[in-house]
């Protein structure tokens, strides 16, 4: 670990402070964050962040790595959360592999807008782009996992999938295709996952859902599979279940429900 020091720079009041300088400083390189904070009638920030050369294991001893960052924060929390985030350029190696990161987040109150995050590490890629709103949402996710434990230490196989939710907030339309092999986190796992979901929220659409997991374990509890499978619309759909685990089995044949 190389030697690291810690200066800050700044002066305030009983309602703000200025941060002219927040700098962790190694030998191999540097972190710095600059800005403003406020408290008065209500907690506010405007704070930039950037490294050059950094490595996070002065924080995370797992994480080791070489970054160089440039970003923006900004902010306040009153009635209505307000986050505006940018992350204009990250790139380096994290663990070992090339990792790289841009996009930018808006939070207005409920109402969110993800422009063109990208985060890619290794052979990993994940990408959301769109909105988040109580009156509209167009928003699309594609995740692109082969070797999840190079991504975070505690993660393993892989994972790989597609989404977006469009129209109202409160009912939109979703679409997920997604799969997953030797998934693991912590003492969780699960060797196959298959998800598709493509639900409309017209009453004259028909909707399917098909969630399937082999060989799930949680802690103690291992389940051999599990089934998952509806179609239909709001109005009349079906739905039918099986599981298989160590403490039995369990089997709901295709039902039909109706909707109000």
């Amino acid at each position: 670990m190389p030697n690291t020091r810690l200066v800050f720079d700044g002066k305030g009041s009983l309602d703000a402070m200025t941060i002219h300088k927040l700098e962790l400083k190694s030998t191999t390189g540097i972190f710095n964050t600059v800005g403003q904070i406020g408290w008065k009638d209500k907690t506010t920030f405007d704070i930039q962040a950037t490294a050059e050369n950094f490595n996070p294991a002065i924080i995370m001893p797992d994480m080791a790595g070489n970054l160089s960052l440039d970003s923006h924060f900004k902010g306040q929390f009153a009635d209505e959360l307000q986050l505006d985030i940018a992350i204009n350029k990250l790139t380096g190696q994290l663990r070992g592999y090339p990792v790289s990161a841009d996009g930018k987040l808006l939070l207005v109150g409920e109402q969110l807008t993800v422009n063109s995050l990208n985060l890619n590490s290794g052979r990993n890629k994940i990408a959301v782009n769109g909105t988040l709103g109580q009156e509209q949402a167009k928003l699309n996710l594609s995740i692109d996992t082969p070797t999840l434990n190079t991504l975070w230490p505690t993660l393993g196989g892989s994972f790989k999938a597609q989404g977006s939710l469009q129209g109202k907030w409160q009912n939109p339309a979703v679409k997920l295709q997604a799969n997953g092999q030797g998934l693991k986190f912590a003492e969780h796992s699960v060797e196959q996952l298959n998800i598709n979901i493509d639900y409309d929220p017209a009453s004259n659409k028909t909707s399917q859902l098909h969630i399937l997991a082999n060989r799930l374990k949680t802690g103690t509890t291992q389940i051999a599979k599990l089934l998952i499978e509806g179609q239909g619309s709001l109005a009349q759909h079906s739905v039918k279940a099986d599981m298989v685990s160590q403490y039995g089995d369990v089997s709901i044949p295709k039902t039909q429900v109706y909707g109000s």
